[in-house]
């Protein structure tokens, strides 16, 4: 079923395509697909006009990791900086070895800065012949118009992840952070869970005390931007459970921390359980917004308990 529903998004946002542009931004939308939708994309566009041979080799390297042609471009901290464009640009001014085509992906190009962005434009207003742009990013919003106006637009359909089971949904958050061998090495998903739950539980007894813990409880924990998202993301699902818990509804993640749910609910009612979930909605998409981690976790500490700061 997950295959069909994938062929279908593909179907709905790529293969529609008939001529390809040079440049294109994907909006994520947190699409659990959207690595292998975009990559499928670029293996379209690589292997065009390609013979039977060639198309084997190239998607063969891509899929080994070891396609020269591809080249990435992620956040250098809070932004992407200008320096890394100018390094690109120096390096696609070389002759390409393993493919006619040239692709380079700047993942999160919300995070272009003003002089990051000026840099890039003339990239995009005067593309040079055999080089295409794919830019990411979760939140169109926060893309300067200048560079939305000159790329092609594909919106991808938001995965439903309510629908996932707890595995799924893990692998789902965990995505953008940390490969599948990575998650499961030393119990780094398990610990993560853990860390997170501890979070909360020590979130309830400490109440607005909470804020002399935070760097030990928190900070020590979850030490990046995307880790503190994810954290965030656990958290939500946590309080959803407590709130199925408390009005005695089957509990559908964290079935394994039933006693901790347990000691969550005793000190909520549900009105306050509802709320607690809003907050926590609100203060993990300030997180995409480049928003100091630490303020967040100060203000949810106080925000908890009834105090808007």
């Amino acid at each position: 079923m997950k295959q069909n529903k994938y062929e279908q998004i593909k179907r709905k946002t790529i293969e529609p395509l008939d001529n390809f542009s040079h440049a294109y931004l994907f909006v994520i939308n947190e699409n659990i697909d959207s690595e292998k939708i975009i990559y499928d994309f670029i293996k379209g566009i690589l292997t065009q006009n390609e013979s039977e041979e060639d198309r084997k080799k190239i998607i063969s390297s891509i899929d080994d990791k070891t396609f020269t042609e591809i080249k990435e471009i992620k956040a250098d901290g809070m932004w992407i900086k200008k320096e890394q464009m100018i390094s690109l640009k120096n390096e696609f001014k070389t002759k390409a070895l393993n493919s006619k085509k040239r692709i380079y992906i700047i993942r999160e190009a919300d995070k272009l800065n003003e002089y990051s962005a000026n840099s890039i434009l003339k990239f995009l207003e005067e593309p040079e012949e055999n080089i295409i742009a794919i830019l990411t990013t979760n939140n169109l919003g926060g893309v300067l118009n200048t560079i939305v106006s000159r790329c092609q637009v594909i919106t991808l359909p938001k995965t439903n992840v309510e629908s996932m089971s707890l595995e799924e949904k893990l692998y789902f958050l965990f995505k953008n952070l940390i490969t599948k061998e990575e998650y499961f090495k030393n119990n780094y998903g398990v610990n993560f869970i853990k860390n997170t739950m501890n979070f909360v539980l020590k979130l309830e007894e400490k109440k607005e005390k909470m804020i002399c813990f935070s760097k030990k409880y928190f900070h020590n924990n979850f030490k990046t931007r995307e880790e503190a998202e994810v954290c965030f993301q656990l958290m939500i699902l946590i309080y959803k459970d407590v709130f199925n818990y408390n009005i005695n509804k089957t509990v559908k993640n964290f079935k394994d921390f039933e006693n901790d749910l347990s000691k969550i609910s005793e000190k909520n009612s549900k009105d306050s359980l509802i709320s607690k979930i809003k907050i926590l909605l609100e203060k993990k998409e300030l997180i995409k917004n480049n928003i100091s981690v630490n303020l967040l976790i100060d203000s949810l500490i106080f925000e908890f308990e009834g105090v808007k700061l």
